[in-house]
C-alpha cells in the first residue's frame, strides 16, 4: 500500500456551499490553505501508519519510567492532525520523519513546544527539544536540583565572574529592558555547587538563524534562555542525556547532520567535582 496520498489539484478548494463541492479558487493562497486543511486528515493518517509499522520498534525507544506508548501515539496523533505541514512533510521523507519520531521518542520528553517538538522544514522533519525540555533531562539525572536561565537587556543590570572566584549577580530591568544583548543560566547541583554560564548576542543569533522553529518569534525570550541552558549543559557532564542532546543541537547550529544517542544514566560514574564551582 502506498503512503503517498494523492495530491489534490492545485487550483481548487473547498466551496462553502452545504453540497461541499471543489470551486476554482478565489486566489493562489486562498487555494494552497484550503488544500491543505481538506486534505491534512489524509496526510496524518498516511504518517501515523508509518510509525505504527514500526511500533515494536517504537515502543522499546522510550525510556522507562517517561511516556507510555500509547500516551505517545495520541500526541504525535494531535500534532500531525494539527499541523498540516508536519502531516505533508511526514509522507514525503519518511526517512526524517521516522528519525525525528524515534529522536523524540528516545528522550521520553512531552510532545509540546515547551518540550519537545516535531518541526517541518521543507520535506523535512526536525525534532527539537524546548527550554523546558532541556531542564526535564537535567533533572532526569537526579543531580541538578534547579535550573534558572534569563535573557539579558540592555537596562538589565548584570555583574559575574567566571574567573578564579566565580560569582553571578542580575537585576531585571522594570518597566523597558531594552534589547536583548545576551543570556545567562545557572544549576544549581544536589551537592550544593552552582554552575553558570553567560553567553553574547552573537551566539543567539547564530541559534536563531540556524533554527528550523517558529518559537523564535512567538517565544523568543525562552528560546534566548534555552540558547544559555544549551551552553551550559556542557559543564554538566554529570547530566548525560542533557549534554548529548545539547551536541546534537549545537551541531545542527553549525550544519551537521547527526542522529540522537541518549546514554544511560546508571553507566555514569563521574567526580562529584567535574564542571562544578563553588
Amino acid at each position: 500500500m502506498s503512503t503517498q496520498p494523492s495530491e489534490p489539484p492545485a487550483d481548487m478548494q473547498l466551496s462553502t456551499d452545504t453540497q461541499g463541492e471543489l470551486e476554482p479558487a478565489r486566489s493562489p493562497a486562498q487555494a494552497a490553505r484550503a488544500v491543505v486543511k481538506a486534505y491534512t486528515p489524509d496526510y496524518a493518517v498516511k504518517a501515523m501508519e508509518i510509525v505504527r509499522n514500526e511500533t515494536g520498534r517504537m515502543r522499546r525507544l522510550i525510556p522507562d519510567g517517561t511516556l507510555e506508548h500509547k500516551q505517545a501515539y495520541r500526541q504525535l496523533e494531535r500534532a500531525l492532525f494539527n499541523e498540516p505541514k508536519l502531516a505533508i512533510a511526514a509522507t514525503k521523507d519518511h526517512r526524517s520523519f521516522l528519525a525525528a519520531v524515534e529522536e523524540w521518542m528516545m528522550s521520553g520528553l512531552p510532545l509540546h513546544r515547551d518540550y519537545c517538538s516535531l518541526v517541518p522544514y521543507g520535506s523535512e522533519t526536525v525534532c527539537v527539544r524546548g527550554y523546558r525540555g532541556l531542564e526535564t533531562l537535567g533533572y532526569r539525572s537526579g543531580r541538578v536540583s534547579h535550573f534558572k536561565a534569563e535573557a539579558i537587556c540592555s537596562n538589565d543590570v548584570i555583574d559575574y565572574n567566571d574567573g578564579t572566584d566565580p560569582y553571578l549577580n542580575f537585576k531585571m530591568a522594570l518597566g523597558d529592558r531594552g534589547e536583548v544583548i545576551g543570556a545567562w543560566a545557572s544549576a544549581v547541583l544536589t551537592n550544593g555547587h552552582t554552575v553558570f554560564r553567560v553567553i553574547p548576542l552573537a551566539r543567539i543569533e547564530r541559534a536563531q538563524g540556524a533554527s528550523h522553529s517558529k518559537a523564535w518569534k512567538t517565544d523568543e525570550t525562552e528560546m534566548t534562555a534555552k540558547t544559555a541552558i544549551l551552553a551550559l549543559s556542557k559543564f554538566l557532564p554529570m547530566c548525560p542525556d542533557l549534554m548529548v542532546a545539547s551536541s546534537v543541537e549545537e551541531a545542527r547550529v553549525a550544519g551537521a547532520r547527526v542522529k540522537y544517542q541518549p546514554i544511560d544514566v546508571r553507566d555514569q560514574q563521574p567526580d562529584d567535582d567535574d564542571g562544578m564551582v563553588e
